[in-house]
């Protein structure tokens, strides 16, 4: 089965397909495009949000053949802040475009996953294994969510 993660930030959409059959997964999209950032160019928020929801699509049409999607949002109760508020507007657009291109998508919040912030990336390697760049928590979260969706689709 193949699902899709997604993490946003304020500088870059994450992603992480993982291809899963039994008590193995392989995070196939380690060693290709998985961290996409924003054109430099964008300054404005709107621009940035029209630009992901146009890059969350072309990743859903490049694959076709994935099961679901699921992404890491923001953790509740925090200090809202200028960065936090985008990220979120991110999340928002990243559900949207999931939704119209007839994807199911399930968010969850670190309550909802058998790991914490601080044992994300050593969790998402064991699982899946890692990428030789761009390793940080934000992509270890999309492939948390990614698995933990799969677990929900195979009970």
């Amino acid at each position: 089965m193949k699902l899709i993660g997604f993490r946003n930030s304020t500088t870059s959409l994450r992603y992480a397909v993982l291809e899963i059959e039994g008590d193995r997964a392989e995070f196939s999209n380690s060693s290709n495009e998985h961290c996409i950032k924003y054109p430099k160019e964008l300054e404005e928020s709107g621009e940035k949000l029209e630009w992901l929801f146009d890059e969350v699509h072309r990743i859903l049409r490049k694959y076709t053949d994935a099961a679901c999607c699921a992404i890491k949002v923001s953790e509740y109760g925090r200090a809202e802040k200028k960065a936090s508020r985008f990220t979120s507007y991110a999340d928002a657009i990243t559900i949207l475009a999931c939704k119209k291109a007839g994807m199911h998508i399930a968010e969850y919040v670190y309550s909802q996953l058998p790991v914490s912030s601080t044992s994300v990336k050593n969790y998402s390697e064991d699982l899946a294994g890692k990428s030789d760049k761009y390793w940080d928590n934000q992509i270890a979260d999309a492939i948390a969510v990614a698995y933990a969706v799969g677990e929900v689709i195979n009970g």
